[in-house]
């Protein structure tokens, strides 16, 4: 007969949190390498603040867990970078087309990648580590992907302009 320290052990069910709270997050990101710090409040919400690679990001919490002070069934990260020039949206369809978990869009000048992490109905430290890998993955994932087709069409906008004014010369 298992006992329910026992059963602790075997199913993790102590490991299960109701939601995510700033604190819970804040622990698990240094834990894992990560700075953190408390940039704030949206909404009565707290935000962190943290980076990747250079790339800095958000943290924000939403959808409070009744009776939980601080604790919310889902956090989104997100990372802003600047666009300077245009950007043509296919850059932003195909690497919508080809991620899952993570959402890339443009809003005021900004270049957005985000994504949501949903704690509804409970999650361990394991699950919420994971989220946390599959966010770094995406934010170096988009520095690559940025590195490599820019340039590309960088190149194909300077190739008609280079062609008028050769004709204008010739």
């Amino acid at each position: 007969m298992m006992n329910s320290e026992t059963a602790e052990k075997s199913t993790g069910v102590a490991d299960i949190q109701a939601g995510l709270s700033s604190e819970m997050v804040t622990v698990l990101l240094q834990k894992t390498g990560y700075r953190v710090e408390l940039a704030g409040e949206q909404d009565g919400s707290p935000v962190l603040r943290s980076a990747t690679g250079g790339v800095v990001f958000h943290i924000t919490f939403s959808n409070p867990v009744s009776g939980l002070a601080n604790t919310f069934q889902t956090a989104r990260f997100f990372a802003a970078l600047q666009i300077e020039g245009d950007l043509p949206l296919t850059i932003v369809n195909c690497w919508n087309a080809s991620m899952r978990f993570g959402r890339l869009h443009v809003s005021g000048g900004l270049l957005v990648l985000d994504m949501d992490v949903i704690a509804a109905g409970g999650v361990t430290q394991a699950q919420f580590i994971g989220a946390v890998q599959i966010w770094d993955r995406l934010v170096q994932g988009l520095v690559a992907y940025l590195r490599d087709v820019l340039p590309k069409v960088a190149n194909e906008a300077g190739a008609p302009a280079a062609a008028e004014q050769q004709a204008a010369a010739g």
